[in-house]
C-alpha cells in the first residue's frame, strides 16, 4: 500500500539517511517557527554589532584577488573550498591544492551593492561585534543570512551618505569628514599589513585592482599545474560578462580538469566548453540559459565525463535539453542532476536518451519531484540499456508503481551494479517486487532501500528469502524501515545461509533485545559480514551483551556502528570484555552513548590488551574528565590509530590529560578534539605535546573558540612538529596577530599538507596568509571556510560584546552617525547575542520609537523587565508582523506582559519565544491571549519548560482559536495528559495546519488519542511526534489514522533514542 513520504528539509545530493520512522507527502518550506522568507530584490542596510559576518564586496574582491594570486605564484594543483557534496566520485588527488572558499552565501547569488532603486533598511545590532552600517543588494536571499555581499561604511560621514543624507557638503564639512576618516584609521592599529608579510607591495597593489573575476582568470592563464579549481559558494558573478575572464582563461588554459561552483552558471562558461579541450569534471548552478547553452557545448565538447547540474530553476525543459544532448554525446559518463522542478516530463527525457546512449554509466537524480510516470520512463529505458552501471533515484516519490517498475527491469538488465531508492516512497509492494526481482538478477552488487515506510509481514518475509537465494548482493540497506523482532529474526536465519553479503545496515528501526539478539546469534556463525550497522536501536545493555557475546566468537566482522543505542554501563562493560578477546574488529562506533566512570574504565581497559581495534568514536558520550581512563589506556595501547572524542565538554583539564598521553603514544595518527571548550589553556599543553610526537598526523581543534591567542600559541609546536600533515582549527575571528602564527608556519613547516580555518578574518590577515602560500612549498590543502572580511579599524571592536555604554552614546545621538534617517527606514531589527542591561533595554525601546520594523529579533538573555518593554512597545506598535524573542530569559511574568499586548496587537501574526523560561504560568498567560487574539498566525513555544498542566490551559483555547495555523510545542514535557489535550484540539479545530509534539514524553496512550483525533481532522497538515517514547501500540493506531486521513501529508514519529 502507498505511503506518504516525509518531506525533505534541505535535499542533499548523498544519500544520508534520516532517523524518520514514518514519512509522508513532502512540503515545501522551513521548520516550525522558522524566520527565513524569500524577499524581492532590494538594497538592505545592517547595522550589525555580532558575529555578523559581513562580506564586503571590495574586500571580498581583494581576499579572492590574493588567494588567486598566491594561487598562481605556488605553483598549487588544486584551488578547492568544500562544497559538501560527498556522493560525487573523488577526484584524483592532486599533488597541491589550495582550497579556498570565501564564505557559504545563501544559495541565490547576492551582486554587489548599487545606489539603483528604493532603499529599504535592515539593522542588525547583533552579538559581540563593533557597531558596523552595511549596505548589501539581496536577490531573493533569506532576510536573516547575513551572507550577502556588504559594503562596510567606514565613517560617520559615509554612514550618513548610505542613510540618504546630502553628499554635497560644504568644503569646510568635506575636509572636517577626510579629517574624521584620517582619525578612524589611525584608532585601528592593523590598517596597514606589515611588508614582510603582506608580500611585495606591487603584488598587492595588482590584485586589488583586479575584479575577482580577473584575478582568476589571470591566476588560470599563468599557471601550468593547476587541475582542479573549486569556487565554493564564492560570489563569483557567473552570468554577466564579468565572467569573461575566466571563460577565456578555460579556452586557453591546458592544464585545468575540475571546475566547481555554486554560483548560477550562464552561456559565458558553457561557450567556453565548446573550445575547452581539457576540462573533465563540471559541477554548476544552471538555469534555463546556461541549460540551454549546456546542452549546446555538450555535443562539441569532447573531454567532459562528469556534469553536476543543481539548482532550484532547473526544470524539466532544462532536463529535456540535456537530455536530447545525451542521444549524442559521447564522453559523459557521469551525470548527476538536483533540481526540484524536473519532474516526471524531465524524467521522461532522460529515460528516452538512455535507450540510445552508450556511454553514460552513472545516473544520479536526486530529490527531483520524479513520480511513478518518469521512474517508469527509466524503468523501461534499463531494460535495453547496457551500460549504465549506477542509478539513484534518492528522495523521488516515484510510489508503488515506480518500485514495480524498476523491478521489472532489474529482472532483464545485465549491467547495472548499484541502485538506491532512499526515501522514494515505494512502500511494501514496491520492495517487494524489487526482492522478488533480486532472486533472478545476478548483476546487482549494492541495494538502498532505506526508509522507505513500513515494511509489512510479507516485505519482511521475501527479503530474507531473497538474501538466501541471491549470490551476487554484497551492500543491503534497511535502515529506517521499522522492520519489527520478527523481521530481524528471518534475516538473522537468512544470513547464516547467505555466502555474499558483506555490508548491512539495520539502523533507525528501533530494534529492541530480540532483535539484537537474533543478529547476534548469527554473527557467532557467519562468515562473509564485514560491516554491521545497528546505528539508532534501543536495545540497551541486554542487547549489547549479546551482541558482545557474539564478538567473543565472531572471526570476520570488522566494523561496528553502535551509535547511540541506549547502552550503559553495563553493555560497555560486556563490549569491552569482549574485545580484549577479538582480534578482527578493527572499527567500532559507540558514540551517543551515555559513558559513566565504570564504562570509561571498561573501554580504558580494553584498549590496554586490544590488539585490533583501529578507530574507536567516542564523541557525544558525556566523558568530560572520564576522558582521564581513555588517556591513560592510550599510554599503552599500541594499536589505535584514530580517536574520536568530540563533543564531550573535557575542557582545558581534559585537553591536558590527553596531551599527557600524546607525549607517550607512538601509534596515534588521527585525534578529533572538536566542540570541547578546550580554550586558550587548552591549547597549550596540546601545542607542547605536539612538540614532542611523533605519530599524529592530523588534529582537528575547530569548535573551541580559537582566536588569536590560541593560534599563536599552536603556531611554534607546528614549526617544531615534523610528522602532523593535517590540522583544522577552526577559528573564530582570526586577526593580525593570528594570521602571523600562521603565516610562519606555512613559511617554515615543511610537513602540513592540510590546513583548514574556519573563521572570520579581516581583510589584512587574508593577504597576510596569501602571501605566506607563495613561500609554502609542502601545503597540498588550504580550505578558509566561512571567510568575511572586516575592516581592520572595526577589528579590536569586533572581539567585545556590546554593552549599554557603548550602546547608548549611538542610539542617543543617532544624527553623529547617519542613523536617524536609516532608522526611520528600517524594516528589520535584530538584536543578537549581546551584554545589554535594563538601561540598555530602555534605549532599545528608543530605537523602536525610530524605527518601524516588520520583524523585531532580540536575542542576549532578555529578561522579564525587557519582555515589558517590548510589550509596551508592541501594544501601540501598527507595523510589526514577527516578534522572535527566542533563547532569553522571559519567565511568566514577561509572559504576562507579552500575553496582554497581543490582546490589543492586531497586526504581529508570528511570535517566538522558543527556548525561554515560560513554564505553565506563562504558557496559560499566552492561553488567555489567544482566546481574544485572531491575528496570530505561528507560535512557537518549543522547549520553554511547558508541562501537562501549561499544555491543556493552551489546548482549551486553541480548540476555538481561528488564527493560528502554526503551533510548536516541541521539546517540552506534556506527557500524556498533555497529549490528550492536544487530541482535542485536533478533534475540533479547522485552521491548524502545523502541529509539533515532538520530544514531550508522550506514550503510546497520549499517540493513540492523537490517533483517534486524526480520523475526525480534516485540516492538519503535518504532525510531527518524532522522539516520544511511543512503542507499537501507539505506532500502530497512527498507522491506521494515516491510512485513513486524506488530509494530513506529513507524519512524523520514532522511539525517543
Amino acid at each position: 500500500m502507498a505511503k506518504k513520504a516525509v518531506p525533505s528539509a534541505a535535499p542533499a545530493p548523498t544519500p544520508t539517511p534520516m532517523r524518520t520512522t514514518r514519512a509522508t507527502k513532502p512540503k515545501t518550506g522551513g521548520s516550525l517557527g522558522s524566520t527565513d522568507a524569500a524577499e524581492d530584490d532590494r538594497v538592505v542596510a545592517e547595522m550589525e554589532v555580532d558575529p555578523p559576518k559581513p562580506k564586503r564586496a571590495a574586500a571580498r574582491a581583494a581576499a579572492t584577488a590574493a588567494v588567486a594570486s598566491a594561487a598562481t605564484a605556488a605553483s598549487a594543483t588544486t584551488i578547492a573550498a568544500p562544497r559538501g557534496r560527498t556522493s560525487k566520485a573523488a577526484a584524483p588527488v592532486p599533488a597541491t591544492s589550495i582550497s579556498a572558499p570565501l564564505s557559504k552565501t545563501a544559495q541565490k547569488k547576492a551582486t554587489a551593492p548599487t545606489n539603483q532603486g528604493s532603499q529599504t533598511v535592515s539593522y542588525h545590532l547583533r552579538a559581540r561585534k563593533p557597531i558596523q552600517v552595511a549596505v548589501a543588494r539581496t536577490s531573493k536571499t533569506s532576510s536573516t543570512s547575513s551572507s550577502g555581499a556588504l559594503t562596510t561604511i567606514r565613517s560617520k560621514r559615509r554612514a550618513a551618505e548610505m542613510a540618504g543624507e546630502n553628499t554635497s557638503t560644504s568644503k569646510k564639512n568635506k575636509k572636517k569628514a577626510r579629517q574624521t576618516d584620517a582619525d578612524d584609521a589611525d584608532d585601528g592599529d592593523y590598517e596597514d599589513c606589515d611588508d614582510d608579510t603582506a608580500g611585495d607591495g606591487d603584488d598587492n597593489q595588482d590584485s586589488k585592482k583586479l575584479s575577482r573575476e580577473e584575478a582568476i582568470g589571470e591566476a588560470l592563464l599563468q599557471n601550468t599545474t593547476l587541475t582542479t579549481l573549486d569556487l565554493g559558494d564564492c560570489v563569483i558573478d557567473f552570468k554577466n560578462a564579468r565572467m569573461q575572464p575566466i571563460a577565456a582563461a578555460l579556452v586557453q588554459n591546458k592544464t585545468l580538469t575540475t571546475l566547481r561552483t555554486r554560483n548560477y552558471t550562464d552561456a559565458v562558461i558553457a561557450d567556453a566548453l565548446t573550445q575547452n579541450t581539457t576540462l573533465t569534471e563540471l559541477s554548476a548552478y544552471l538555469d534555463a540559459n546556461g541549460a540551454r547553452a549546456m546542452a549546446k557545448a555538450l555535443t562539441q565538447n569532447a573531454t567532459l565525463t562528469t556534469l553536476y547540474v543543481d539548482s532550484g530553476e532547473f526544470g524539466s525543459a532544462e532536463a529535456h535539453a540535456i537530455a536530447a544532448t545525451l542521444k549524442q554525446n559521447s564522453t559523459l559518463t557521469t551525470l548527476e542532476a538536483f533540481g526540484p522542478q524536473i519532474g516526471d516530463f524531465g524524467a521522461q527525457a532522460i529515460g528516452e536518451a538512455l535507450k540510445s546512449n552508450t556511454t553514460l554509466t552513472a545516473l544520479r537524480l536526486l530529490g527531483n519531484a520524479i513520480g511513478s510516470a518518469g521512474a517508469q520512463a527509466i524503468g523501461e529505458a534499463l531494460k535495453s540499456n547496457s551500460t549504465l552501471t549506477t542509478l539513484v533515484l534518492d528522495k523521488n516519490k516515484i510510489g508503488e508503481a515506480g518500485g514495480l517498475a524498476i523491478a521489472d527491469a532489474l529482472v532483464c538488465n545485465k549491467t547495472l551494479t548499484t541502485l538506491s531508492l532512499y526515501w522514494c516512497s515505494i512502500g511494501d509492494a514496491g520492495v517487494e517486487a524489487i526482492v522478488h526481482a533480486l532472486e533472478q538478477n545476478t548483476t546487482l552488487t549494492s541495494l538502498n532501500l532505506n526508509h522507505n515506510i513500513t515494511l509489512g509481514c510479507g516485505t519482511q518475509a521475501a527479503i530474507p528469502r531473497m538474501l538466501q537465494v541471491n549470490t551476487t548482493l554484497t551492500e543491503l540497506d534497511l535502515g529506517d524501515n521499522r522492520l519489527n523482532s520478527v523481521g530481524f529474526q528471518a534475516i538473522a536465519e537468512a544470513l547464516a545461509r547467505n555466502t555474499s553479503l558483506t555490508t548491512l545496515s539495520l539502523m533507525g528501526n528501533a530494534m529492541e533485545v530480540a532483535g539484537a539478539q537474533a543478529i547476534a546469534t548469527t554473527l557467532k556463525s557467519n562468515t562473509t559480514l564485514t560491516t554491521l550497522d545497528l546505528d539508532h536501536s534501543r536495545f540497551g545493555d541486554a542487547g549489547a551483551q549479546a551482541i558482545a557475546d557474539a564478538l567473543r566468537r565472531n572471526k570476520t566482522l570488522t566494523t561496528l556502528h553502535l551509535k547511540h543505542c541506549s547502552i550503559g554501563t553495563a553493555g560497555l562493560q560486556e563490549i569491552g570484555g569482549a574485545l580484549a578477546q577479538n582480534n578482527t574488529l578493527t572499527t567500532l562506533n559507540l558514540s551517543m552513548n551515555p559513558i559513566d566512570d565504570a564504562g570509561a574504565n571498561s573501554i580504558a581497559e580494553m584498549l590496554k590488551s586490544n590488539t585490533s581495534l583501529t578507530t574507536l568514536d567516542l564523541s557525544c558520550s558525556e566523558l568530560c574528565f572520564k576522558v582521564h581512563e581513555i588517556a591513560e589506556a592510550l599510554k599503552q595501547n599500541t594499536t589505535l590509530t584514530t580517536l574520536d572524542v568530540s563533543r564531550n565538554v573535557i575542557g582545558a583539564v581534559g585537553a591536558q590529560i590527553i596531551s599527557e598521553a600524546l607525549k607517550q603514544n607512538k601509534t596515534l595518527t588521527t585525534l578529533r578534539l572538536n566542540e570541547n571548550h578546550i580554550g586558550t589553556a587548552g591549547v597549550k599543553p596540546i601545542a607542547e605535546a605536539l612538540k614532542v610526537n611523533t605519530a599524529l598526523t592530523t588534529l582537528e581543534l575547530d569548535g573551541n573558540s580559537i582566536g588569536d591567542a590560541e593560534t599563536q600559541a599552536i603556531a611554534p609546536a607546528l614549526v617544531q612538529n615534523t610528522t602532523l600533515t593535517s590540522l583544522k582549527l577552526g577559528n573564530d575571528v582570526l586577526g593580525k596577530a593570528g594570521a602571523h602564527a600562521i603565516a610562519t608556519v606555512l613559511k617554515q613547516n615543511a610537513t602540513l599538507t592540510t590546513l583548514e580555518l574556519s573563521a572570520s578574518f579581516i581583510t589584512c590577515a587574508v593577504q597576510t596568509i596569501a602571501a605566506a602560500l607563495k613561500h609554502n612549498t609542502t601545503l597540498t590543502t588550504f580550505k578558509l571556510r566561512d571567510l568575511n572580511d572586516y575592516d581592520p579599524e572595526f577589528e579590536r571592536e569586533m572581539s567585545e560584546p556590546l554593552t549599554t555604554e557603548r550602546l547608548l552614546p549611538q542610539v542617543r545621538n543617532p544624527h553623529d552617525f547617519g542613523l536617524e534617517k536609516a532608522l526611520s527606514r528600517v524594516s528589520r531589527l535584530f538584536l543578537r547575542e549581546n551584554i545589554v542591561d535594563s538601561a540598555g533595554v530602555q534605549v532599545i525601546q528608543e530605537v523602536l520609537s525610530l524605527t518601524k520594523p516588520s520583524k523585531l529579533e532580540i536575542r542576549f538573555g532578555l529578561d522579564d523587565f525587557g519582555a515589558q518593554v517590548i510589550a509596551t512597545s508592541l501594544k501601540q506598535n501598527s507595523w510589526m508582523t514577527e516578534l522572535d524573542l527566542n533563547s532569553n530569559k522571559i519567565g511568566p511574568i514577561g509572559a504576562q506582559a507579552i500575553a496582554e499586548a497581543l490582546m490589543q496587537n492586531t497586526k504581529l501574526t508570528i511570535l517566538n519565544l522558543s527556548s525561554t523560561q515560560l513554564g505553565d504560568a506563562g504558557a496559560e498567560a499566552i492561553s488567555k491571549a489567544l482566546r481574544v487574539n485572531t491575528t496570530l498566525t505561528t507560535l512557537n513555544l518549543r522547549e520553554c519548560w511547558i508541562g501537562s498542566t501549561g499544555a491543556m490551559a493552551l489546548a482549551e483555547e486553541l480548540k476555538q482559536n481561528v488564527g493560528l495555523t502554526s503551533f510548536d510545542l516541541s521539546r517540552n514535557s506534556i506527557r500524556d495528559s498533555g497529549a490528550n489535550a492536544m487530541a482535542a484540539v485536533i478533534s475540533q479545530n479547522t485552521t491548524l495546519t502545523t502541529l509539533d509534539l515532538g520530544m514531550n514524553h508522550i506514550g503510546d496512550a497520549g499517540a493513540e488519542r492523537l490517533a483517534e483525533a486524526l480520523l475526525r481532522n480534516t485540516t492538519l497538515k503535518v504532525l510531527d511526534l518524532w522522539y516520544n517514547e511511543i512503542g507499537e501500540a501507539g505506532e500502530l493506531a497512527l498507522d491506521n489514522a494515516l491510512d485513513q486521513n486524506s488530509a494530513l501529508d506529513w507524519l512524523k514519529y520514532g522511539p525517543f533514542r
